[in-house]
């Protein structure tokens, strides 16, 4: 039986999360479990981008320093890393504090400059994946989520998370090579079966809700999270939050693997589910998935992903020109153009694949998704 722990923490104050996350820890009996499978742990916490940690788009650092201050004391040795698409890991870290923790416990940042191929038997799509070289030189990783909300996916959390092995700008390739988002969904899960986290430990303290996973607003929520089953651990968040699994993609790709009454079977520990769930959580809105469409009948296919499925559009004003949605574009569907002697964002809407990563990484919120019929 899947259980997945949950403790009520109501401020990122250092002592209480610390509290909560050994709390979390005694539990699940984690340490333990840990010591089977080996002592170098590759931690992974939600690095997306260099924004403070009031605005809830990364692994808040001092949840990251509670489970290092434990792991540490219990005599495994660590490394943290992520791989943003854009930015560099070590600005992120920088502009969150997480630099300072790792300094002050003397843990490594992972080098996720270097990749190697991985054979996935056990995949579903994607048989094959190149990863950070960190992932094979531990024995072990523990995702550390934050819980969001996603405008492609809808919801991201501990599986989401584990995307940031594949480095930095392969991961648009991804969403090239698989648009549809029933397929980019098993892609995700076939690497989660690749990765197979020992545990994940998600920060709810503040969560994000509305269009995440950056460009959303942070929520209260005041849980922090945890299991060795990390299906089971995101099955249960996106259902505190408001969403039916059927809705979540990944989620779905993933409890097709299970045996059936696998969901029903999920325990929580620690809180009453029924109480803790948010009844008001901004969900991003559930869009049709056009690639059946496309598929079986291709002349429809423009008119009606247009009519079901959003669109960037750009707010020149908010526009600092930093061009981070041009080089994140595998569809290469962006450019620069001259619009009044000013240099704006230009998009080919033929090219773009409607994959939101241009909306996603913008640092100042200058993308907006809309529909449009033409």
């Amino acid at each position: 039986m899947p259980k997945v722990y949950a403790v009520r923490c109501e401020s990122y104050h250092h002592d209480e999360v610390l509290a909560a996350v050994r709390n979390l820890f005694t539990l699940g009996g984690f340490l333990e479990k840990l010591r089977q499978r080996g002592q170098k742990i590759l931690l992974k916490p939600n690095l997306l981008s260099s924004q403070v940690p009031e605005r809830a788009v990364t692994t808040h650092p001092v949840v990251v320093e509670a489970v290092i201050a434990i792991l540490k004391e219990a005599g495994f040795s660590l490394e943290v890393g992520d791989s943003p698409a854009i930015e560099d890991m070590m600005a992120v870290m920088r502009k969150i504090g997480l630099d300072e923790v790792l300094q002050k416990y003397g843990v490594d940042p992972a080098s996720f400059k270097e990749t190697v191929w991985q054979e996935n038997p056990r995949g579903v799509l994607v048989k094959r994946f190149e990863v950070v070289k960190a992932l094979v030189e531990n024995d072990m990783v523990i995702s550390l989520p934050k819980l969001k909300t996603h405008t492609q996916m809808f919801y991201t959390g501990a599986i989401k998370n584990l995307f940031g092995l594949v480095q930095g700008l392969q991961k648009s390739r991804f969403h090239l090579q698989f648009p549809e988002r029933e397929r980019f969904a098993q892609m995700i899960v076939d690497l989660y079966l690749l990765v197979n986290p020992v545990m994940s430990l998600m920060d709810a303290v503040v969560a994000m809700e509305g269009e995440g996973p950056q460009g959303g607003s942070p929520r209260k929520v005041g849980l922090l999270l945890a299991s060795d089953d990390t299906l089971a651990l995101d099955i249960v968040a996106s259902q505190l939050i408001g969403y039916k699994v059927e809705q979540i993609p990944i989620l779905q790709k993933a409890l097709a693997l299970m045996p059936e009454g696998y969901k029903e079977s999920i325990e929580i520990v620690g809180i009453d589910r029924e109480e803790a769930r948010i009844g008001d959580f901004v969900l991003v809105k559930e869009v049709s998935d056009t690639g059946f469409i496309k598929e079986r009948f291709p002349w429809l296919f423009a008119l009606a992903r247009n009519l079901l499925v959003p669109r960037p559009f750009f707010l020149h004003q908010k526009c600092i020109r930093c061009g981070r949605c041009i080089q994140i574009c595998s569809a290469q569907a962006l450019s620069w153009r001259m619009k009044g002697g000013q240099k704006q964002v230009a998009i080919d809407y033929t090219r773009c694949i409607r994959c939101f990563c241009c909306h996603e990484i913008c640092p100042v919120e200058a993308i907006e998704l809309r529909r449009k019929l033409w």
